[in-house]
């Protein structure tokens, strides 16, 4: 076991050993070889780039770069770009921020502990060297000791500096300077300076050209932020449109430049580029910028529709939506389709109620002084000048116009008659065209807004509408229309619509109301020509409308008009015969026509007629009599055996369904006999006086019997007038009326009018009695018992008017005389 382990331990150290020596001998053969490789001198400040030529890393912190005593750097301090450990063919550039000789200078690079190991005047510390435009550098010597530089020499031309070598190569022959060349740029058409509208949408073309010949390998162009030297583009070639870059001053290079160029790219410092190159004069370009910002409708979105036309306020409020960007700035409100500008408006809201069916832009503008086109009627694609339009709020008007409206034959205005039974058609027509998907027609209520109705086309019928003032509208509007209902107010429209003016119509209201009988009913039946009073009382059921009123009577058959009485009842007895028609009327001033014996029908101006009450008149006429010959009296001797023939006729025609004959007791009325047809017989009637009577009448009559009281007829008929018939008996039949009237029977005055006086002479023996008779046989007046020979005076005045007859008989029932007078 001790054995094994002595070996083992003999294996480790001789693996160790060899390991040592490996590592030795490499370390002996890898080595750094860190050279100066680029030099850009600028005033106060070099661009230095390190680069590693060795076959191991290397730390360049704490090496040194010197130009003269007092420019001592380490690397660590002059903001390295890329590592400082330096791997093998890496490099790392800093900044050497000293007073660095354009025109002539020298560099030189030290070991890390130059300060602490004979300084920088130790030629042993100096590693690398270079030196332009002149020789001299107080470095130049130690180099020549160093041997990486030749005593005077030094790289002719401008910087950059770059070394050529292979890191072991050494002299002014492996350091090439900068002789690349830009030469100058001009715009195309001369000069160096341009203005520009940025932001305005339109391109900004800049067209520059190179004047002369150039010097590198490769070429370029750079466009920076004057201001800030930004890189913005590295554009392909002119023109250049520099719309979109915004505002401010931009220069526009053309550059030549050599492989290897460092900080040629977009967002970086142009003053950041390393290598071989040449920048141009730059042509500067002003760019004004102009940006009209976006805008919405307040609470979102860029398209709307408004109802034009409608006359409601069509508010269209838009805002800004960020920050715009110019010296001025508007409104501008185009047509979509023309854009032509319909507006300059000063702010929102903007009312477009007005502008008419389409769709229209709202833009904001920006704009710089000197911007021209912006009027109205002109078209937006012709303004110019620096501007920029925001994005637009598109509106969508949906155009509806109701139109003008008028009668037929011109006018707004008529007046008709409501309620008067006749047709009141209203015609209007449209004037012009107008505008809207839908139409139709209303007519509303014009105190109060209610739609009353919805017609389809006129003429339009207002008969029946009643009385007030309504308004006849033609409406056009679009789908969705809310509220176009009948009873609702147009008030409550919603929606897209647009009424036109309105026609307006005075309906004058008349109504006639009802009537009827007082008791009911419409119809009735009299007897006319019956020399009763045939009253009709009628009343009005409900209330009449219209200024005036009355009462009218016709014809029911011809429609003549009969009568205007004042008011009920209405007396219609020797109305004759047929149906009248009793109305009430109720009328507004101007009424003609309303005249007895005019045609109800030829009525003209605005009434109303009531329903007609209709009064059946049975017309009936007893016509006149008289006996065969003439006459209406006569006497006869009664009870002699002898036949009393008495043979009458009827004068003229009479009127009734029925006729027939009465024979009557004169002095009491009492109905004495119906024969049927003179001649009569009236032997064995007994004596006295009695009437003979022609009677015309309708069915229903009752009291037509003999024995029966002819006051009692009950019904419609007509007496005519009587023959009167003196029947004496035995010796009276010796004394005739002629005698009697001999003997003196004075009566006077005829007529009578107050008092009728009857003188009788004293031949007549015995008292008398005195009798006044009416034509129907009813004895009105009377003195009995008067002497013969006395004058009687009878009062009379309370008498109707007519034909009576006066009886003056002796005690014994003898006729002294009869006479018929007439009283006034």
């Amino acid at each position: 076991m001790k054995k094994k382990l002595l070996q083992a331990d003999v294996f480790v150290k001789y693996v160790c050993l060899f390991a040592l020596f490996v590592f030795t001998g490499y370390s002996v053969l890898a080595q750094a070889n860190p050279r100066l490789t680029s030099v850009a001198p600028e005033d106060d400040l070099a661009t230095v780039t390190i680069t590693n030529f060795g076959d191991m890393a290397i730390d360049m912190s704490d090496y040194w770069l010197c130009l003269r005593p007092g420019t001592y750097r380490q690397i660590s301090t002059l903001n390295p770009v890329g590592n400082v450990t330096v791997m093998p063919s890496e490099t790392v550039t800093v900044s050497y921020n000293v007073d660095v000789g354009v025109a002539d200078d020298g560099l030189s690079l030290y070991v890390p502990d130059t300060p602490t190991n004979g300084g920088f005047g130790t030629a042993s510390n100096l590693i690398d060297f270079v030196q332009w435009g002149g020789s001299g550098n107080i470095r130049e010597s130690l180099a020549v000791q160093q041997g990486v530089w030749g005593t005077g020499d030094f790289i002719v031309g401008s910087g950059p500096y770059t070394y050529s070598g292979n890191g072991t190569e050494n002299g002014v022959n492996f350091w090439n300077a900068c002789t690349v060349d830009a030469v100058a740029i001009q715009l195309v058409g001369g000069g160096t300076e341009i203005s520009t509208c940025a932001g305005d949408g339109a391109d900004d073309l800049i067209d520059v050209e190179v004047v002369g010949t150039g010097v590198g390998t490769n070429n370029g162009w750079v466009i920076t932020d004057n201001a800030t030297g930004e890189i913005l583009g590295l554009p392909a070639a002119p023109p250049f449109n520099l719309e979109g870059a915004g505002a401010g001053i931009c220069g526009v290079w053309y550059i030549r430049y050599e492989d290897g160029l460092t900080g040629l790219t977009v967002g970086a410092d142009v003053a950041g580029l390393s290598g071989c190159f040449d920048l141009s004069n730059p042509v500067l370009v002003d760019r004004s910028g102009v940006d009209g910002a976006a805008i919405q409708l307040v609470g979102g979105g860029t398209e709307i529709s408004t109802c034009a036309g409608d006359g409601a306020d069509d508010l269209i409020n838009v805002e800004v939506v960020g920050t715009g960007v110019g010296t001025n700035n508007g409104w501008v409100i185009t047509d979509n389709a023309t854009g032509e500008i319909l507006g300059l408006p000063a702010a929102p809201p903007f009312n477009l109620e007005g502008a008419g069916a389409g769709v229209c832009a709202v833009w904001y503008i920006r704009y710089e002084d000197g911007l021209t086109g912006l009027t109205v009627g002109a078209d937006v694609a012709g303004l110019s000048g620096c501007f920029d339009l925001s994005n637009p709020v598109l509106v969508d008007r949906s155009g509806v116009d109701g139109a003008a409206i008028q009668l037929v034959g011109g006018g707004t205005e008529i007046s008709t008659c409501a309620g008067d039974g006749a047709d009141d058609l209203i015609n209007v027509e449209l004037v012009g065209t107008g505008v809207g998907t839908n139409n139709g027609w209303v007519i509303t209520d014009n105190a109060t807004g209610e739609i009353l109705g919805l017609p389809a086309a006129p003429p339009f019928n207002l008969e029946g509408a009643g009385a007030g003032v309504c308004a006849v509208w033609y409406i056009r509007y679009e789908d969705g229309l809310t509220g176009l209902t009948v009873g609702a107010d147009v008030a409550g429209l919603s929606g897209c619509f647009d009424l036109s003016n309105p026609v307006l119509v005075d309906r004058s209201g008349v109504d006639g109301a009802a009537i009827q009988l007082v008791g009911g009913g419409t119809e009735i039946s009299t007897c006319a020509g019956d020399g009763a009073d045939d009253l009709i009382n009628v009343e009005v059921v409900g209330t009449g409308v219209g200024t005036n009123n009355g009462w009218v009577i016709t014809d029911n058959a011809t429609g003549e008009i009969l009568g205007l009485p004042a008011a009920p009842p209405f007396n219609l007895e020797g109305a004759g015969a047929g149906v009248c028609a009793v109305w009430y009327i109720r009328y507004e001033d101007g009424l003609t026509g309303l005249t007895v014996g005019a045609d109800v029908a030829d009525l003209s101006g605005c009434f109303d007629l009531s329903n007609p009450v209709l009064v059946d008149r049975s017309g009936v006429d007893g016509a006149a009599i008289q006996l065969v010959g003439g006459g209406t009296e006569i006497s006869t001797c009664a009870g002699d055996g002898t036949d009393d023939f008495i043979d009458v006729e009827v004068v003229g025609t009479g009127v009734g369904t029925n006729n027939g004959w009465v024979i009557t007791d004169n002095a009491t009325g009492e109905i004495l006999g119906l024969p049927a047809a003179p001649p009569f017989n009236l032997e064995g009637a007994g004596a006295g006086v009695c009437a003979v009577w022609y009677i015309r009448y309708e069915d229903g009559l009752t009291g037509l019997t003999v024995g029966a009281d002819v006051a009692g007829l009950s019904g419609c008929f007509d007496l005519s007038n009587p023959v009167l018939v003196n029947r004496f008996t035995d010796g009276d039949c010796t004394l005739s009326v002629s005698d009697f009237d001999n003997l003196g029977v004075s009566i006077f005055p005829i007529p009578a009018k107050d008092v009728l006086s009857v003188q009788i002479n004293d031949v007549v023996l015995g008292d008398v009695d005195i009798q006044l008779f009416n034509m129907l046989g009813q004895q009105v007046k009377a003195n009995n018992g008067v002497k013969s020979s006395d004058a009687i005076l009878m009062n009379v005045s309370d008498l109707q008017s007519g034909l009576y007859v006066l009886y003056v008989v002796n005690e014994a029932g003898r006729s002294a005389s009869v006479q018929q007078i007439v009283i006034e």
